[in-house]
C-alpha cells in the first residue's frame, strides 16, 4: 500500500514539476500577454495564418508556436538614404559619396544628356498597412530601397543636368515620389511615400 502511494506521490509531483517547467518556458518564449506601443500595431498569426491586427496596449496570446505577434511601427515616420548614411546624430556624422567608395556607386546618376550627376536622397515614408508590408514582400525596407534606386534614376536619365542642378529639383522630387508610390502600390507594399529630397547633388 505504502509503495503504490509512493508511486502516486511521484507522479502527481512529476506532472505539477512538468507544468511549472511549461509555465516557464512559455514566460521565457514571451509569456502570455503582450504590449503594443501608442506607436505600433500588432499583427497576429495563429498557427503560421494571419488571424488579426491589434492596437496599442496590453493583449494576451498563445504560447509560441501557436501563436506569433510581429510589431510594426506605422504611426512613425521612416526615411532611407540613398547616397549618404548617417552615422550618429549627437554629433553629427555621415558618411556620404564624397568619402565612400559604396555611397558613391549608389549615388551616380547619369542624366538624360549623358552627364554624370552624384546624388543624396532622402526618401520619407510611412506604413500604410501592417499587414502588407509584413508579408507581402520577403524585405520590404530593402525592397523600397531598390524602388528608390531605380525610380530616381529614371526620372534623371529623363532630365538634363541643368534640370537636375537647378529649376528642375521640385519636378523631379514629385516625379520620383509618385513613381516610387506607383511600384510600391504594385508590389503591395504597404507604404505610404511621404516625400522625396533631393539633398547634395
Amino acid at each position: 500500500m505504502k509503495i503504490v502511494k509512493t508511486n502516486a506521490a511521484r507522479a502527481g509531483r512529476f506532472k505539477v514539476g512538468l507544468l511549472l517547467l511549461v509555465a516557464l518556458l512559455w514566460f521565457i518564449l514571451g509569456g502570455p500577454f503582450y504590449i503594443i506601443g501608442p506607436e505600433e500595431v500588432g499583427v497576429v498569426l495563429t498557427l503560421g495564418k494571419y488571424t488579426s491586427t491589434e492596437g496599442s496596449g496590453f493583449h494576451f496570446k498563445w504560447p509560441w508556436p501557436l501563436q506569433v505577434v510581429y510589431k510594426t511601427p506605422v504611426n512613425v515616420i521612416q526615411r532611407l538614404e540613398i547616397g549618404f548614411r548617417t552615422l550618429s546624430d549627437n554629433p553629427p556624422s555621415y558618411i556620404s559619396f564624397t568619402n565612400d567608395a559604396g555611397m558613391l556607386a549608389e549615388a551616380e546618376i547619369l542624366t538624360g544628356d549623358e552627364n554624370i550627376v552624384n546624388c543624396a536622397v532622402i526618401v520619407q515614408y510611412r506604413i500604410d498597412n501592417a499587414t502588407d508590408y509584413q508579408f507581402n514582400v520577403r524585405n520590404p525596407e530593402g525592397t523600397l530601397m531598390d524602388i528608390s534606386e531605380a525610380s530616381l534614376r529614371m526620372v534623371i536619365g529623363d532630365n538634363a543636368i541643368d534640370a537636375v542642378l537647378t529649376i528642375g529639383k521640385l519636378e523631379i522630387q514629385n516625379l520620383v515620389m509618385d513613381n516610387i508610390q506607383e511600384i510600391a502600390d504594385q508590389y503591395g507594399l504597404g507604404v505610404d511615400i511621404i516625400a522625396v529630397q533631393l539633398m547634395d547633388v
